[in-house]
């Protein structure tokens, strides 16, 4: 497991979150928590999913070109959507994933959602791990 500093933004056609967290890196899995205290998990491999868990409830998936399914949940209201992702870049500390949210085939929102990370070196004694 790495240690490693997170750098997050979230575009979306009606606001812009963006922060910087610690979290870990484990088997192509990143955990972290946000600036609302929600645990997030993005699972990394040919393709993306994300989840959420605390006051909101996220589950999405990411596979470029191709519609997926996902829920998100906040104060007791659940919505489902349709997502289509236009673009999907996983490289070596980078995430970039570009998708709209449809509902009832109507486009709801468009997100760009960026994730940067590095590993932290840990000193112990006057050595780094």
């Amino acid at each position: 497991m790495k240690k490693v500093l997170i750098k997050f933004c979230m575009d979306t056609s009606d606001s812009n979150v963006s922060y910087e967290t610690t979290g870990y890196l484990k088997a192509n899995v990143l955990k972290f928590i946000d600036q609302e205290e929600n645990e997030n998990k993005i699972t990394i491999g040919d393709s993306l999913k994300y989840q959420k868990k605390g006051s909101i409830f996220m589950d999405f998936d990411f596979i470029e070109s191709t519609e997926t399914k996902g829920i998100y949940e906040y104060q007791n209201l659940k919505f489902d959507f349709t997502i289509f992702t236009h673009k999907l870049t996983i490289t070596k500390n980078n995430l970039e994933v570009d998708y709209s949210l449809f509902q009832d085939g109507i486009l709801v929102n468009k997100a760009l959602m960026e994730v940067h990370y590095c590993t932290i070196k840990e000193e112990n004694n006057g050595y780094q791990k």
